[in-house]
C-alpha cells in the first residue's frame, strides 16, 4: 500500500509542474503596450442602449432600446493618451453633441492602457462632473496591433430618457446606462499595404 501511494505522489509531483507550465504557456506575453497604439485608427461603431441601471447595478430598461451607429477617428500617441472624432445616429437622429466644421463632434479625449497579452481600456471623456459624459471600453488588439475590437463596459451620461417603469435621469444628476455596443476598427494605412 506504502509503495502504491509513494508512486502515486510521486507521479503527481512530476506532472503538476508539467501541467502548470501547459496552462501558462496557453496565455503568452504577445509584448504589446501603450506604444503598440500609435497613429490614426477608423472604427465603426453599432448596438444600443439598453436602460438605466441605478446603484444596485440593475437594469431599468427603455423600451424598446435605443439603437446607435457611428463612426470614430482616433489618434493614439503611444504613450497612454488618445483624441477622437466621430459622428453618431441615435435613434434615428443625429447624436446630441458639440461637432465641429466637418459635422464630427472633436470634443472627445481620454487615456488607455495596452497590457503585455494586447488586451486593453481606454476611456472617452467628455466634458466633466455631473454634465460630463465617460465611456470605458474594453479592447483586445489583433494584426501586431493594427486592429482592435473593443465593446463599451460603462457609459455614464448627464441624462438620459425615462426607462419603461418611469426611471428617471435628470440632467445635472448624470446617470449610469446598460448598453450593448461593440467598435471593431483598424489602423489607417494598414489595409492598403496589404
Amino acid at each position: 500500500m506504502r509503495s502504491w501511494l509513494w508512486k502515486g505522489m510521486l507521479a503527481a509531483a512530476i506532472a503538476l509542474p508539467a501541467l502548470s507550465g501547459t496552462a501558462q504557456a496557453q496565455v503568452p506575453n504577445m509584448g504589446c503596450s501603450n506604444a503598440t497604439l500609435n497613429g490614426d485608427y477608423a472604427f465603426g461603431v453599432q448596438g444600443e442602449y439598453v436602460g438605466i441601471l441605478d446603484s444596485s447595478g440593475t437594469v431599468h430598461p427603455f423600451d424598446p432600446p435605443i439603437p446607435i451607429n457611428g463612426v470614430v477617428m482616433q489618434h493614439f500617441n503611444g504613450a497612454g493618451h488618445f483624441t477622437q472624432v466621430d459622428f453618431f445616429m441615435q435613434d434615428g437622429m443625429v447624436r446630441p453633441g458639440a461637432p465641429i466644421s466637418t459635422g464630427f463632434d472633436g470634443s472627445e479625449s481620454g487615456p488607455y492602457i495596452v497590457n503585455p497579452d494586447c488586451t486593453g481600456n481606454f476611456e472617452i471623456d467628455v466634458g466633466s462632473g455631473p454634465t460630463g459624459t465617460v465611456v470605458n471600453v474594453m479592447f483586445v488588439l489583433a494584426q501586431q496591433g493594427s486592429q482592435m475590437h473593443g465593446v463599451v463596459r460603462a457609459l455614464h451620461v448627464p441624462a438620459a430618457p425615462p426607462a419603461a417603469d418611469n426611471t428617471t435621469c435628470l440632467f445635472g444628476t448624470g446617470c449610469n446606462l446598460g448598453v450593448q455596443v461593440r467598435a471593431d476598427g483598424a489602423k489607417l494605412g494598414e489595409q492598403d499595404s496589404q
